[in-house]
């Protein structure tokens, strides 16, 4: 396991986490702990199943979970930390479940059971109030993560392919879900009705992310492109073309950067200020580029000025 600077790259913190594959990873909202999880690759006989929660600045464990003890196991793993970082939900391919847990004692708060097949992805929203499951049954549920009532349904009508991702807006109104097929859809968090469908990948929609303002959301794919949209209109606001298919991404707090993790085994930190990236393409680039080409990845009709 490796912590890094985010603008500069050094490597602040080694250390051996696990034995097996980290499916997953969340810092807590205070920058603070860091959760793993993480169990054999595809099914193989290795280590057991396990969260663990380390203190993000000296790498010491704080907390092991037993995942698999709470029906998590498989080839996906995923975890969240709630945003005041007092639980942790997680969730396996083996079974159609996911748990809340106390994040200081380990104790499991909730069990939460109503999907049909495996659970890809969970998210909590911004006031930590509900907890957004996606499934491979098509379907989309919204507990209250306190209780753990089921409030809301999205029934396989209305995205009829695998969830992969799901993610709140930052003020909690819309919930973004990406699809199998290369679709994104974002609904009324409250209502569950369609505001916008966004069509462009080619490939699964493995992740996506609303920038902290929440007027733009990122979605990356294995077609090996990630695409900045604008989160109100639709519209389609920026085109990265990466070598290899992308696993997930995240924006910096600011949302002046976006970083990606690629099945290349790299991770890639994105400038997104358009004068900022000019900036930068004119240090490193031995051309300029054609007015097609910013038509396509920047979606700009003229080129920005290279001074």
């Amino acid at each position: 396991m490796s912590v890094r600077d985010a603008e500069t790259g050094q490597e602040l913190l080694n250390f051996f986490a696990h034995p097996g594959r980290i499916y997953d990873l969340a810092f807590s909202p205070d920058g603070t702990r860091l959760a793993t999880v993480s169990g054999p690759q595809f099914f193989a006989i290795g280590p057991e199943w396990t969260a663990k929660i380390w203190d993000a600045t000296s790498g010491e464990l704080s907390l092991t979970l037993p995942l698999a003890e709470a029906g998590h196991t498989g080839i996906n793993l995923r975890v969240a930390f709630s945003p005041d970082g007092k639980r942790l939900a997680t969730t396996g391919t083996d079974e159609a479940t996911a748990n809340i847990w106390d994040a200081e004692t380990g104790e499991r708060l909730l069990t939460l059971s109503g999907h049909a097949f495996f659970l890809w992805d969970l998210a909590f929203s911004p006031d930590g109030a509900h907890l957004a499951t996606g499934s491979w049954d098509d379907t989309v549920i919204l507990w209250d993560a306190t209780t753990g009532q089921q409030l809301l349904t999205l029934p396989k009508e209305r995205q009829p392919h695998d969830v992969f991702s799901v993610a709140f807006s930052p003020d909690g109104a819309r919930l973004a879900v990406g699809l199998r097929d290369g679709t994104a859809i974002i609904f009324d968090a409250a209502s569950g009705d369609d505001l916008l469908r966004l069509s462009g990948h080619t490939g699964f929609v493995t992740s996506l992310a609303f920038s902290p303002e929440g007027g733009r959301l990122a979605t990356s794919s294995l077609d090996g492109i990630v695409k900045m949209w604008d989160g109100l209109t639709g519209d389609e606001k920026l085109t990265l073309a990466l070598p290899s298919g992308v696993a997930s991404l995240a924006f910096n707090l600011e949302g002046t950067r976006l970083v990606t993790s690629n099945l290349d085994g790299l991770m890639r930190l994105h400038v997104l200020p358009i004068d900022e990236l000019a900036a930068l393409a004119k240090s490193r680039v031995t051309r300029t580029l054609t007015a097609e080409e910013c038509q396509k990845y920047l979606h700009l009709e003229q080129c920005p000025a290279v001074r």
